[in-house]
Order: C-alpha cells, then structure tokens, then sequence
C-alpha cells in the first residue's frame, strides 16, 4: 500500500528528490529532503519532507497509491566483479529530452554512480537510491547517517572470532526503539553496518560530507546539500533495478533499486541485548530472530504528516 502522505494528494508520482534542507535556526534538528511531484503538489505546501522518509522516497513512487501503478520501462540484475569500478558523476550524464528545462536543470546537479560496461548500457545510478537500499532500513538510520557518532553512543559491538558469534549491546541511552529489532530486515543491516568495516567506512561517509558541505550552500533560512557518499566495495554483490533507457540505448537510468545481495563476511550468530528484552526462559541465550509484542511499523507503512 505504501506511506501515506497528508499533504499529498492521491496517485501522485515522484519526479525528483533534491537536496537536504537543515534550518539555520533549528534547535530540533529536522533534516528533510526536496520532493517534486507530478501533478505538483505546491497548493498543498508539499514541497519537502522529513528525511527519516527517505526509506519510503524513490524516483517513479506514487504517493497515495489508489489508481496508478508504478511503472518503470526496463528492469535488471547485474552481479559486480572484483574489477568494477563506480565513477563519480552527476545524473546530467544521462541524456533525458522528455524532462521540463526546470526538472531536467534540478536532476541534472544530483550526485550520480556510473558503472560502465563494454556490452551494455551504461549504469546511471542515483547516489542518494544506491545508500537508501544499502542502509536505510528505517527511520533511525536515516537520522543516524546525518549524526556523527549516534551508532557508536547507541551500541557497544563485541566480535569473538574464534567462537564465531557477535554480541551487540543497546545501550540504556540509545534511542533505537526496542520494537525495531522485532524486523529482521533492520537487524541485518544495523549488524552489518556495526560489524562490517567496509559498511562502516561508506555510512559514516555520508555525515563526514554532509557536515562540511551544508555550510557552503546557505540561503532563505536553509543549508542546502547534495546528497552523495563514498560507496562500499561491492565485488561479488548483485542487485536487481528498474528505470529507463535513453533514446540511443546506451544509458541506463536506475530509478528504483528493488534489491540487493551483499556479500559481507560476518559471523554466524549475532545476539543482540538490552535491559527491555525478554527471554522465555532464565538463563537461556537469547532467541534468535525471535518476535516481540510490540508491532514495528516500517518507513512504508505509515501516514506521513511533517508538520506534527
């Protein structure tokens, strides 16, 4: 079904996603994103949102969802090779002709990963797409990305090779609702991304550029930033996408990432613990992707309205 959006009216798809807006006077700290929408959504004052919504926010979305479906003109999978390479660009490398001059000027400044192939299309792919699928799970890790050291005050990470298990603490200060962890998904990647010091190094890249570069772009009672990040090393990892082809077939605009497999070394157990928790038993281990009380409502799931 989809997030639903107060502002928003419905069968509203998403054209482009633009920069990270931080107030100059905001002591609350709420990040959010520009989102452009067909038909535009300015008469209801829908011009941005929270960037906690990014898990819920792609090219080609619709909002609202009652009529229209999404639609993407082409799909694939590719499986990268140790000798892959991203290059840095911008989506202005993807030649769009059918996009409005003001769409066509605000998506063509947006941070963009190209993979080049000597048999296929080119792979344009939105950077800010690419981190949504890798480490946007939930809402809290959107926040966390724009926080310097929220994972390391929320956890304490305690690997024991030879026995091939990790212990995660949650710490009584985290503000990681327990619930969370009742989905497995979010598991996974908060996991990896404590874990993995590929992971580790990629996500914290996203705050090491956004707090430098949002001062250099201040206007109208906003910072202003483009979002992009170093990316992780990828070889032998596959995804699968959908998007579109440009007119002389040998660019491919990644407008969706539907899912990806991450080959990561990681060990075979992984315990998370908290004071909240439960177990079944007294002095049993905890359970393995057990399921709590509570419900968790993921990013999708929700009705959207920034202005509570």
């Amino acid at each position: 079904m989809g997030a639903k959006f107060y502002k928003c009216d419905d069968d509203v798809r998403i054209v482009h996603i633009g920069k990270i807006l931080v107030r100059t006077k905001d002591s609350s700290y709420r990040p959010s994103i520009e989102v452009w929408c067909y038909p535009p959504q300015q008469k209801n004052d829908f011009r941005a949102t929270a960037f906690s919504n990014v898990p819920a926010l792609y090219r080609g979305k619709i909002i609202n969802q009652r009529a229209l479906s999404e639609i993407y003109p082409k799909r694939g999978r590719y499986t990268f090779r140790s000798n892959d390479f991203f290059r840095h660009s911008t989506l202005s490398e993807f030649p769009d002709s059918e996009s409005a001059d003001s769409l066509r000027k605000k998506e063509s400044e947006q941070h963009a990963f190209v993979l080049d192939r000597d048999s296929a299309a080119k792979l344009v792919i939105p950077q800010l797409e690419l981190a949504r699928i890798l480490f946007y799970a939930s809402s809290y890790l959107s926040r966390a990305s724009l926080m310097s050291s929220r994972l390391l005050t929320d956890f304490k990470v305690e690997v024991n090779t030879k026995e091939d298990y990790a212990n995660i603490d949650v710490l009584k200060t985290s503000k990681f609702p327990p619930s969370a962890f009742n989905d497995s998904a979010t598991r996974a990647i908060l996991s990896w991304l404590l874990i993995d010091g590929n992971a580790t190094r990629s996500f914290e890249s996203i705050f090491r550029y956004f707090n430098v570069e949002k001062e250099r772009d201040v206007s109208a009672g906003y910072k202003r930033w483009l979002f992009h990040f170093d990316p992780p090393q990828m070889s032998g990892w596959s995804f699968s996408y959908e998007g579109r082809l440009d007119a002389s077939g040998r660019y491919f605009m990644v407008e969706k990432i539907t899912d990806i497999e991450i080959n990561a070394q990681m060990p075979s157990k992984i315990y998370f613990h908290n004071p909240s928790f439960t177990h079944p038993v007294e002095g049993k281990e905890p359970t393995l992707g057990g399921k709590g009380s509570e419900p968790y409502e993921r990013p999708e799931d929700y009705v959207i309205d920034d202005d509570r």
